[in-house]
């Protein structure tokens, strides 16, 4: 989703969650950001982003496998268009 505030800014938002094998098995992406378009090349974007993984692979013993974190931060970045 996008959402454009002025001539030059832009809201951009994105979530997605996922579902895998068994109910156990998710993933979740939050995106929050403000796009800043200062030329017809180029554009700067800041905001924000949280991402979380829930894996276990079911297996007991030496083959159990299982992965639970949650990342989250900034972004800054630079867009150039041709």
């Amino acid at each position: 989703m996008s959402a454009r505030l002025a001539p030059n800014w832009t809201f951009i938002a994105r979530a997605d969650y996922g579902v895998g094998s068994g109910d156990t098995n998710t993933i979740l992406n939050l995106v929050g950001m403000f796009d800043y378009r200062f030329k017809d090349w180029g554009s700067l974007f800041a905001g924000w982003k949280y991402m979380d993984y829930d894996y276990d692979n079911g297996k007991k013993g030496l083959d159990h496998y299982a992965y639970d974190a949650s990342q989250q931060g900034p972004l800054l970045g630079l867009n150039i268009y041709w």
